[in-house]
């Protein structure tokens, strides 16, 4: 998951320092131009009309500067919303993967604390049932291998008095705001 984090960011951070880029020099080129025309205007004008001018151009220079803002935060959002469909696309391909086997183990037995003890179910794509059948048998845990459920597992009470949810569809949305911030974080670190 790591390696796909890494690899998406570095596919990303190539885009939105494009993005990024480009956005500054549209702020200059506003900039530049909102100069130009002050230095044009302030040349016949009197001490009064000058002052007018400079507030006009600084005014520009604000509102270019927002609209670089609005467009680089703007990119930034783009940016993290393809990362993490992304990620989700390749949620699928996760189950497996020999690094998967060894921790979903460790999955299960994570869900498996916040349940009461005895009459637990495991609802889980068929990698995953494979993956934790030995875990799920030491824990008196039932396993029901579903094809097509999404890739992970779902673990709960027979009652239904608790359910826990570690898809890794689950696992990521609870990583995102962690994760959004340490992405944006190294993106604008190498700006």
């Amino acid at each position: 998951m790591r390696e796909l984090i890494q690899t998406l960011e570095r596919e990303a951070e190539a885009r939105s320092e494009a993005i990024l880029e480009g956005a500054r020099e549209a702020a200059s080129r506003v900039a530049e131009d909102a100069e130009r025309e002050l230095e044009h205007r302030v040349e016949g004008q009197v001490e009064a009309r000058e002052r007018e001018w400079r507030r006009d151009a600084g005014g520009r220079v604000a509102v270019a500067r927002r609209a670089a803002a609005e467009q680089a935060l703007g990119a930034r959002a783009e940016l993290l919303r393809e990362v993490f469909e992304r990620a989700a696309r390749r949620l699928a391909d996760i189950p497996g993967s020999p690094r998967y086997e060894a921790a979903a183990a460790g999955l299960l037995e994570r869900a498996l604390s916040f349940l009461p003890p005895g009459g637990v179910e495991v609802l889980c794509d068929p990698a995953t049932a494979r993956a934790v059948a030995p875990a799920a048998e030491r824990a008196g845990a039932r396993i029901e291998a579903r094809p097509g459920a999404a890739p992970g597992l779902v673990a709960r009470a027979t009652d239904g008095s608790v359910s826990v949810d570690a898809t890794l569809e689950a696992l990521l949305e609870r990583l995102r705001p962690g994760l959004a911030m340490e992405i944006a974080a190294r993106v604008e670190g190498e700006a």
